[in-house]
């Protein structure tokens, strides 16, 4: 397993994972693995077994939530999870279909649908009692998405580590 460090960059500057791009927008250029092309058939938030493009995104906070709508403008098919029903109409009136998940007490057979996915963020934030839901169930995770469609997989670490900064933007200088 490779593990990569991110620069400290707002999502105004463009990331820099690996050298081998993915197609966004003009504006911005994302890179992660491989090169993937947008299909016609991406709008919606099903997975799509001919589209190379499927992100499934457990966590839809502000980290999230900037993913998914920089992919469903480069027509990705994007999905994934969060706590409120709320949040989850204000998603699918932007075309991302979101499925309840609370990680104080997770309703594992999601990952059912997960592995129908190729690409997969997790961005859960650790729990007061019990720590980080994913890394407490590891080989049920593991397990659950062996099986599938899954080829790339990004975990992110807590921001929490920086205590509240009142909405200030965190580097590591």
């Amino acid at each position: 397993m490779a593990v990569f460090q991110l620069p400290s960059l707002s999502p105004e500057i463009p990331f820099r994972f690996t050298p081998t791009p993915l197609k966004f927008s003009n504006r911005r250029r994302i890179n992660f693995f491989r090169p993937l092309s947008a299909t016609d058939d991406s709008r919606s938030g099903a997975p799509d077994p001919e589209s190379p493009n499927q992100m499934f995104i457990l966590g839809m906070g502000f980290v999230g939530g900037f993913f998914a709508q920089q992919l469903k403008e480069s027509d990705w098919v994007v999905s994934g999870t969060c706590r409120s029903d709320s949040k989850k109409k204000e998603w699918e009136k932007r075309g991302i279909n979101l499925h309840p998940f609370s990680a104080d007490s997770p309703e594992w057979s999601l990952l059912d649908s997960v592995k129908d996915y190729t690409h997969l963020l997790i961005s859960i934030p650790p729990l007061a009692d019990i720590g980080d839901p994913m890394l407490r169930n590891v080989e049920l995770v593991r397990d659950k998405l062996s099986s599938g469609n899954l080829r790339w997989l990004c975990y992110l670490s807590s921001t929490s580590v920086y205590g509240d900064c009142g909405g200030a933007w965190v580097n590591e200088k």
